[in-house]
């Protein structure tokens, strides 16, 4: 049905919107855009966790899979061995270059420590440049038992039972010792 205007004794055809009409219908959309933008974040906030969490079992899983295959774990250190996440990077990019069987970052080779040549772990194809990575951009945290008494205990703030645990430091993007409330871990 078209709107129709008496002007000056002629009918005539309205065209368009009105300003009032415009700036309502904008008014409505910046009112949802604002309601939505707070669940979107809320939403990429736990893809990202989910996200992390999921590469930080892969990864300890990948471990356990190449303690499996080859009697030891991917490691020369003896006692608790912490790496990642700022300590001891260059072993922690060694450790995913052999588990993934592709070169990584700096001098880390798949060469050096799977002469089976078994990737056990799924790398995305930046992994080169960026390394294993959670979704923030840093590097896992993760703790082996290779003393092989069952414990690790430098890893969080309390001692874990156990061979292989590995953590992200979350969203909030600093080392909480692995608290299970603010960090992202593999042993929930």
């Amino acid at each position: 049905m078209k709107s129709v205007f008496i002007r000056k004794g002629k009918d005539v055809e309205r065209k368009g919107f009105t300003l009032i009409e415009l700036l309502v219908v904008i008014a409505i959309i910046a009112l949802l855009a604002g309601l939505l933008l707070p669940a979107i974040s809320i939403v990429r906030r736990n893809a990202q966790i989910t996200k992390a969490r999921s590469m930080a079992q892969g990864l300890a899983t990948a471990i356990q899979q190449y303690e499996s295959e080859y009697g030891l774990l991917p490691c020369t250190a003896s006692g608790d061995t912490v790496f990642g996440a700022g300590t001891n990077d260059s072993a922690y990019d060694q450790m995913v270059a052999i588990l993934a069987q592709v070169d990584g970052p700096g001098s880390a080779s798949k060469d050096k420590g799977n002469t089976r040549h078994i990737p056990f772990l799924s790398v995305t194809k930046d992994y080169p440049t960026k390394g294993y990575v959670d979704p923030w951009g840093h590097r896992f945290k993760v703790g082996m038992d290779t003393d092989y008494d069952n414990e690790v205990k430098s890893l969080a703030s309390s001692t874990l039972n156990g061979k292989v645990f590995v953590y992200s430091l979350g969203p909030d993007e600093t080392d909480d010792s692995g608290n299970e409330h603010k960090d992202v871990i593999s042993w929930e």
